[in-house]
Formats: C-alpha cells, structure tokens, sequence
C-alpha cells in the first residue's frame, strides 16, 4: 500500500518528484544549507537523519517509509539575525536539556560556547 509523504507542503522544493512511497521504502530529500542558520528537521511519524552533506552545502536526509502518511517539518533559524535579546540565538535554550552537554549560554549574544570558556566565539563576550 501507498502512502504520503509531505515535506512543509512542498515536496518538490526538497527535491522529491513523488509524493507516494511504499511502506519499507527508503526516502530521500534535501535541505539547501546557508551560512550562520541552524535547521531543524522533524517527523512525528518516522526518525528523519542527515545522511550525508554534498556540495558541501546540500544536506541529504532521509528515512524509511512506515506504513502510514508521514508529515516531515523542516525549519531554519539565521543565528546571526539581531531583533533583541529575546530573540537572539540560544535566547530559547533557557532547559539545560536543550543544550549540548558541557556548553553555557553567552549572556550577550545566545551562543552556545564551551564551559570553560574565557570569551565567546561569537560575539566575543568576556565570559569569566
């Protein structure tokens, strides 16, 4: 049996020319990558993962078709974009489990830097 797939609901933008897979089939689509912007790419339904980077700035994910329709959510970030502080990079990351481990937060800029850290590598912030 057949089933959708649907990537932001615009499948042909990430590269599929089908919307249909069948169930065990392996599916594949591609988020262009730019400069200083964090992704994210999620699925209620299936276990989505990078596969590989080619051109070095096209990342090739993918994963393997259930047996039912699956919803594929990707989003992007610019860490570089100032609005204010609420909205800075990081800003969001208040849940140490939203962190990698053994990182802290910059205060002025909302990078994640490495503890430790006598300055930040982003915005060069005197951290300790």
């Amino acid at each position: 049996m057949m089933h959708k797939v649907t990537i932001n609901n615009d499948n042909r933008l990430y590269g599929l020319d089908k919307d249909l897979f069948e169930e065990g089939e392996r599916v594949e689509f591609r988020v262009m990558f730019a400069t200083d912007t964090d992704y994210r790419v999620t699925s209620e339904q299936v276990k989505v993962t990078l596969d590989r980077v080619e051109k070095g700035y096209e990342g090739v994910y993918c994963f393997i078709m259930p047996d039912e329709d699956v919803q594929v959510s990707v989003s992007s970030r610019n860490s570089m974009m100032k609005l204010g502080h609420e909205h800075l990079p990081g800003k969001d990351k208040e849940h140490p489990a939203d962190r990698k481990p053994g990182t802290v937060i910059c205060p002025e800029c909302g990078a994640e830097v490495e503890e430790g850290m006598k300055f930040c590598h982003n915005c060069g912030y005197k951290l300790y």
